[in-house]
This record gives C-alpha cells, structure tokens and sequence, in this order.
C-alpha cells in the first residue's frame, strides 16, 4: 500500500558540521548593532593588541543613570555579528545543534573588575537572537562556552518597556528557515538601588561556532539487480544531533504530486501498475519482493527507491537507487542462458498463463499480457543474446 506524502527535504545528503572562527577580529570581521532600553546608554566595538593571544576585540558597554519609567532599569547591549559565514537552512540543511566559546578578560571601567552579560546572537529574518554564556570573566582570560544549543534555546531580543527577551519567540532552525548570521553578544544594565551609570570594557577573543546538521546520511542505498520473482535488499542508515532517527522508503511515482509516495508493507502500485511488493518499509533495511510483479516489460518498469531520514528537528533523503530487473532470468542465476530457455520453451509451448504446468507467477510472460507467445519470444532473445543480467 502507498501512502502518498510530498517532502521537501534537504539537498545535501551527508551535510558536515560547520565552523565559524575568529581569533584575530580585524575591522569588516564582524559588524555591530547597539541595542539599549530604559535610559540607554553607548557601545563600541574595536581591536587590541593585549588579547589571548594577541590581537583580540574589546567591547565597551555605557550604562547611563537615572531611574527610568519602566522602573526596572537600563541597558545597553552589542550585537557583533561575524560577516565570515551565513548559514542557509534550504542548501546547508537542516539545523540540528550548535556549540559556541568565546574567551574574555576584564580590561577597564568603572567599578572594575566586572562583568559583562554574554552569549551566542543570531540574525535571521531581521530579527534578534540571544542564547546565554557564562558571564565573562572578571581577570585573566578565560573560556566561556555552552553545547548542544537548540534553536528553543534562543530566545528573541524584543526590548519592549520592561521585558527584553521573548521566551516564547524562537530562531527556525529547520528547511524552511531563513539564511542565519550567527554571532555573539555582550551587554550591561544597571537597576535597583541608585540606577548607576557606568562604563565597562571587557576583552573577546578566539570566538568559535560549530553548527551541527540536523541530521545526515551516512550509509548510501546502492542500485541493485534482480530476477522478477527474486528480491533486492536496500541499506540505509543516517545520525542526527537531535538523536533518535527513524525511516520511511519511498517509490518513486510520476503520477503524483512529489514524485515519491511513501511505502508501508505489502504489494507496490506505480501509475496503477504492480511492481512487487516491499518489506521493512520502516526500517533502515528495506527489500523489494517480485511476488505480485504484473507488468513485466523490460526498461520503464524498473522500480526506483530512496529512504527518508528522518529526526525530531527534521528529514533528509538518501540518493534514488532502482533495481534493474533482468525479466528473462528465469531461473534467478544473474544469467540467461540455456537454462532459461528451457524454461521459456516449456512455458511458451503451454501458451496460457493459467495453465497448470506454468509456474505461478507466470515469469517467462515477459509483456504482461497473460500469454508466453512470440511477443516474449523477441524480448527473451534479446535478452539470451546479452547473456549477463544488468
């Protein structure tokens, strides 16, 4: 049975991780966007010299005073956002988890040492993503990293009067989701008390992201070959970062939307026709069966096969493999030879298929039509001379 399902699933079938590195942050490596509420306050991006190793950024976070209306405080935050790599879901695949460091160092400011808020930062679709760091550190330099980042983790940069995250709001990190500019972030605020105002500067080096794909391939099916009452075994197997991976084999069908109908166990439909039946449909291991095959002409009815990956964060499809069906191998030897013919012979001189003495399923019937005549004739001769099954 067919159960007739359109994916769209990722063009790259053994996506690899991908790294976004930064060691020395020379002008046009990133660029900034300043973000501030309350009573805001002023940012600046640049480079020194005394970095881990040298050179390194510095970022530096004004806080203004006062006691604002919102009555909670004011920030000042920078988006540094690396120009080295974008990320496209549609072409790199699917997002499966992302790791993220990024060294610091107390430099200068006002009440020093402090710290500075820290984390990863993603652009997608104009809109802004936070995802914590451990706070910088307060003196020598120090790594501040975080795994296994989800795109749940993220939550979006809203600034609205009181609230400046959006718990509920999230980066799309599946096929469908919008080219991702990935980065960091480092902000302060002041609240409480007497609203301080205040300058900070803390010290950024060796920034690293490594995106994990969703999911990937990692065992491709391989084209097999097959007498009309033998079977073929197809392999697959994928991993994902998100864990747990299932499967579903699919057919190829050109009367449907898609192309592809998915696959449960039992006899296969293509364009009406029966080309066999199939087992596994939900494993990683999948095999065709000749039983129930009815048409039999040699080249079009050649089944075609993939299996869909598939993970909590999204799917990927293996390469299409066929199976090249060697219809006048009689006897199933990956040959046609004499052997064969004999078999043809005593099919041809029965003429019906439903006559007793002709094994059921009628394979010497090489063009379906429920007679061994001379139209199988030409075709088996074809064949015989080839001697050697595709």
């Amino acid at each position: 049975m067919l159960r007739l399902i359109p994916l769209l699933l990722a063009a790259a079938a053994n996506a690899a991780p991908i790294t976004i590195s930064e060691t020395e942050f020379a002008p046009g490596s990133f660029y900034v966007i300043h973000l501030t509420g309350g009573l805001g306050g002023a940012a600046s991006f640049g480079q020194i010299d005394s970095g881990n190793p040298a050179p390194a950024a510095i970022i530096d976070l004004q806080v203004n005073p006062g006691i604002p209306a919102n009555g909670v405080g004011s920030w000042s935050w920078l988006i540094c956002l690396s120009t080295q790599r974008i990320i496209d879901p549609a072409t790199d695949g699917a997002i499966g988890i992302i790791d993220g460091s990024l060294d610091s160092a107390w430099i200068n400011g006002s009440f020093g040492p402090t710290v500075q808020s820290n984390g990863l930062a993603i652009r997608q679709g104009g809109r802004l993503y936070y995802a914590p760091l451990p706070l910088t550190s307060t003196g020598d330099w120090a790594t501040q990293s975080t795994a296994g980042v989800t795109a749940d983790t993220f939550q979006e940069i809203i600034n609205e009067g009181a609230q400046f995250l959006d718990p509920d709001s999230h980066p799309d990190f599946s096929m469908d989701g919008l080219p991702i500019e990935l980065g960091f972030c480092r902000g302060n605020s002041n609240g409480g008390g007497a609203y301080p105002g205040y300058t900070n500067a803390v010290g950024a080096d060796n920034f690293l992201v490594t995106v994990y794909p969703c999911i990937g391939i990692t065992a491709q099916p391989t084209p097999q070959s097959a007498c009309t009452t033998g079977s073929a075994l197809f392999t697959a197997a994928a991993s994902s970062s998100a864990g747990e991976v299932t499967y579903q084999w699919q057919v190829s069908n050109p009367s449907i939307y898609g192309g592809w109908a998915n696959l449960s166990d039992g006899a296969i439909f293509v364009s009406g026709l029966n080309v066999g039946s199939f087992s596994g449909s939900s494993s990683s291991e999948g095999t065709w069966h000749g039983d129930y095959l009815t048409n039999r002409v040699p080249g079009p009815w050649n089944p075609i096969f993939r299996c869909i990956a598939t993970a909590s964060c999204g799917s990927m499809a293996t390469e299409s493999v066929e199976i090249r069906l060697c219809y006048a191998d009689l006897n199933c030897d990956t040959l046609v030879d004499d052997s064969d013919f004999v078999l043809f012979v005593s099919a041809y001189n029965a003429l019906l298929c439903e006559d007793p003495s002709v094994p059921a399923p009628c394979a010497p019937d090489l063009n379906g039509d429920g007679l061994v005549d001379d139209a199988d004739f030409v075709i088996f001769v074809a064949a015989y001379n080839e001697l050697l099954c595709p």
